[in-house]
């Protein structure tokens, strides 16, 4: 119980913004666990681990954990946990500068998660595949899939946070300033406000 509750507070602390103590809450948490007695806790642990070193950049140590956990992934997760695996390699992929491996990544994952009827992670996830599509090069495609995110969210009811980086995001598609830094940060802003509506959108890096 103990550890539960420390593997929580953890993931309460990434949507708040404070992935140091949210990393290491979870690793406290994760070993006072027995795997045997809730091997799904375990592995959302796992899950949240790699997040919060994707969060710091540690894009090398993130995949290496990655690696090593994907028979549990098979063997305890769901059809969704697997999908958010495949973000997390998505994510990995493009920290790492391997945009043709993060871009099908992405694909795979937001014709997942759409068909799911996740339409907000999927339109979060559209942000960071139009991303990588600018990075390739791929122009014209990004800005549809950009577009297409943004016309999601319109239909949706989020804070007032959330809509300044879509308007922000818009804008810059407009003037054609738009670059995959403002992309990916507004993606993550939109992550994070899904959990912590008073978070502030910064622009800047």
């Amino acid at each position: 119980m103990a550890g539960r509750a420390l593997i929580k507070k953890g993931l309460f602390k990434v949507y708040h913004g404070e992935t140091n103590e949210a990393l290491e809450l979870t690793r406290s948490g994760r070993a006072m666990l027995d795997e045997r007695r809730d091997p799904v806790l375990y592995l959302q642990s796992i899950h949240n681990e790699v997040l919060c070193l994707v969060d710091l950049e540690l894009y090398r140590e993130a995949r290496s954990l990655l690696w090593s956990n994907l028979g549990r992934y098979g063997e305890h997760g769901g059809k969704i946990d697997r999908l958010k695996m495949k973000g997390l390699w998505a994510l990995i992929n493009a920290g790492l500068g391997k945009l043709e491996a993060a871009a099908r990544d992405f694909e795979e994952e937001r014709e997942g998660l759409q068909a799911a009827g996740l339409s907000y992670t999927a339109a979060v996830t559209s942000l960071d595949l139009a991303a990588v599509y600018l990075q390739q090069g791929r122009v014209s495609e990004s800005d549809a899939v950009a577009l297409e995110a943004a016309e999601v969210f319109r239909e949706m009811e989020i804070p007032e946070q959330g809509r300044l980086a879509l308007l922000l995001v818009e804008r810059a598609l407009e003037l054609r300033l738009v670059t995959a830094e403002l992309l990916r940060r507004a993606a993550k802003f939109l992550r994070r406000v899904e959990h912590d509506t008073t978070a502030v959108f910064d622009p800047k890096p």
